[in-house]
């Protein structure tokens, strides 16, 4: 084998194995049931952008989700309009933090308010759980800040 060759190689188990340690590969499930880092916190933000609360209540870790479920009537009468994501930072650990913007308005004011939530997530078998906080001045005045 010559140098390139093996350069190569090595290359290739460095990206597998950074794939297996994020969860991002499952060869213990050939069927692909497991669900990727990216498409549980794609999916949960989506929720939560289009106020479904109670379904995206699923991703929320479990001893967070009353506290969740019950902070978010004060969302229901806000409208987010659009949001943006910023990267994920992993850790030595596997789990992962998103900063996520949520822009909004509500019926008392026309001007978009931005709404901050910090996923913190992590595995729970071949499951992603979150741990979310929430943050916005106009959440202050009515205290949501989680």
């Amino acid at each position: 084998m010559d140098a390139l060759q093996r350069i190569l190689v090595a290359a290739l188990l460095c990206v597998a194995t950074a794939g297996c340690t994020f969860g991002e590969f499952h060869f213990s499930d050939p069927l692909g049931r497991e669900v990727s880092l990216e498409e549980s916190q794609n999916q949960y933000t989506l929720l939560v952008r289009w106020s479904e609360f109670d379904r995206a209540s699923s991703y929320v870790d479990p001893e967070r989700r009353e506290d969740f479920l019950a902070s978010m009537p004060s969302f229901r009468h806000m409208r987010f309009t659009e949001f943006e994501s910023g990267p994920v930072d992993i850790d030595e650990d596997g789990n992962a933090v998103v900063k996520v913007t949520y822009y909004g308005y509500t019926v008392d004011s026309p001007f978009e308010v931005p709404v901050l939530e910090i996923q913190e997530w992590y595995r729970d078998g071949g499951t992603w759980l979150v741990r979310p906080r929430f943050s916005s001045p106009l959440l202050t005045k009515v205290g949501v800040n989680r």
